[in-house]
């Protein structure tokens, strides 16, 4: 089984490309057979195959939860949150249906993370804020603890 790190964004969409900036950031960093990396446009569809295949799903993605700009979240155990929350995410497909697929599917879930950051530009080809920008390196660091903690684990 394999901890599989999740880039969700839009590079052509401001700072909803974060997501993927990190995994670029990441996939430089680690070369692990148990560690695999997935840039994924918007289409949380995908992540059914993921979770497959993986014991740990770390989401990376800009996270809309109404704090100041440039906040980063870290949620555990993120399935209650996915159950409890609206919409915090920044695209269009919901991703607490994917989770009730998969479950109903499988019967289980891969332990989820998710590690975000509240947005403050959605607009621009390659535009990307500077509060976001300025805390990619804080991203990938909460990501390499968490993968650190599974892989001695």
């Amino acid at each position: 089984m394999y901890i599989s790190v999740v880039g969700f964004g839009n590079p052509y969409m401001g700072d909803d490309s974060v997501g993927i900036r990190v995994i670029d950031s990441l996939n430089s960093l680690f070369n692990h057979p148990r560690i695999k990396f997935y840039k994924l446009f918007n289409d949380f569809l995908n992540l059914i195959e993921i979770f497959e295949t993986s014991e740990v799903v770390i989401i990376v993605d800009a996270v809309k939860g109404g704090e100041e700009e440039g906040n980063v979240y870290t949620f555990e155990g993120a399935e209650e949150l996915i159950y409890g929350a609206t919409s915090l995410s920044t695209h269009t497909l919901n991703l607490k249906e994917v989770v009730d697929m998969y479950k109903t599917l499988r019967g289980r879930l891969p332990f989820i993370y998710i590690v975000g950051i509240e947005p403050s530009s959605l607009e621009g080809i390659n535009y990307i804020s500077e509060k976001v920008e300025g805390k990619i390196p804080l991203l990938v660091n909460t990501v390499i603890d968490i993968i650190k903690r599974h892989i001695q684990g």
